[in-house]
């Protein structure tokens, strides 16, 4: 009796398989299969508790898995599984169930219960990601708000420091008249590359960039300076003697003489980058207008000689010079 039982479930799961591999008629002939086999099963388990009990819940297990699950189905066929419960008692039928995953039966294909997005196929964690680049966000970033403070402050501290190292040379004097001359001043842009926000990857690349452009427009803009052409040394006019004594200027704002404004070119090549950039070259030149027109030029020194004095007492400063040294700009 227990042999027959083992050949029903044999054959029944030989069925289900064959009919799984081929791709059979989905749906009903994986059922039908499915439940021969529970029923062969069944019979095995009826016999004197030998080979057949094992071959039969094998052949229940077998029989479970056929067409049905390239179907879609992935689990028991509620159908097949009554019929093999009649067939086998609950206590066979129990025995056959539990050689089935726990968790399979009555499944169709999907989560397992309880699952989250992390278990599911190709569902990485994104958290490490994530932070990995808001890290690079950060250590990149460049605050278009605060680059410009920053870049203003720089810019204020480094004209400072420039116009304390200015020199003035080639101004010529004709009487009290002063014209011509030549402004002569450090490079800027080593000076206020120094000075520049350069906390991230992001404030070196805007900051390198503006310094090149400051450097280029500074020395484009001291290239401006011409004395005035009014009387700077009103009394070379009608000196006494035959020199006049070195006599500094009447104070003259830079603003009478140079641009108010520089021109200034950069790019980051992003648009961040350029924002932040624009921002600060707005605030840059805004803040250099009022610089330009509050720097007073105070210490320019003129001296000539007067080529009259052989005929006369008196007479004006011909052929003179002025010249400025570090620190005559206030």
């Amino acid at each position: 009796m227990g042999l027959g039982g083992a050949g029903g479930a044999l054959a029944g799961g030989a069925e289900a398989a064959e009919a799984a591999r081929e791709g059979g008629a989905p749906g009903h002939a994986g059922t039908q299969d499915r439940d021969g086999g529970a029923r062969d099963g069944a019979n095995g388990t009826r016999g004197d508790g030998g080979p057949g009990s094992e071959q039969g819940k094998e052949s229940a297990r077998e029989g479970s898995q056929g067409p049905g699950e390239a179907s879609g189905g992935g689990g028991l066929n509620e159908h097949a599984a009554t019929r093999a419960a009649s067939a086998m008692g609950n206590k066979g039928f129990q025995q056959a169930m539990a050689g089935i995953a726990p968790g399979a039966q009555g499944r169709t294909s999907g989560p397992p219960p309880g699952a989250t997005a992390k278990d599911l196929p190709g569902s990485a964690d994104p958290q490490p990601a994530a932070e990995e680049e808001h890290g690079q966000v950060e250590e990149a970033g460049l605050n278009r708000f605060a680059y410009k403070r920053r870049a203003m402050d720089a810019m204020r501290i480094g004209l400072g420091m420039w116009a304390k190292e200015v020199k003035i040379t080639g101004v010529q004097l004709a009487g009290d008249q002063a014209s011509g001359g030549r402004m002569d001043a450090p490079a800027f842009g080593p000076m206020i590359s120094q000075l520049l926000p350069k906390d991230s990857p992001g404030e070196m690349r805007a900051s390198l960039l503006l310094a090149e452009a400051l450097d280029d427009a500074m020395r484009n803009w001291q290239g401006f300076f011409r004395a005035p052409g009014r009387p700077l040394f009103p009394g070379f006019a009608n000196v006494e003697g035959p020199e006049a004594a070195p006599t500094k200027n009447e104070p003259f704002s830079l603003a009478d003489v140079m641009p108010r404004s520089l021109h200034l070119v950069a790019s980051t090549g992003t648009p961040d980058g350029d924002a932040a950039l624009a921002d600060a070259i707005g605030a840059i030149n805004a803040y250099f207008g009022l610089w330009v027109k509050q720097r007073q030029v105070t210490g320019l020194v003129g001296k000539g000689r007067v080529p009259t004095f052989k005929h006369e007492d008196r007479g004006p400063v011909w052929d003179g010079h002025a010249t400025l040294g570090p620190g005559g700009i206030s």
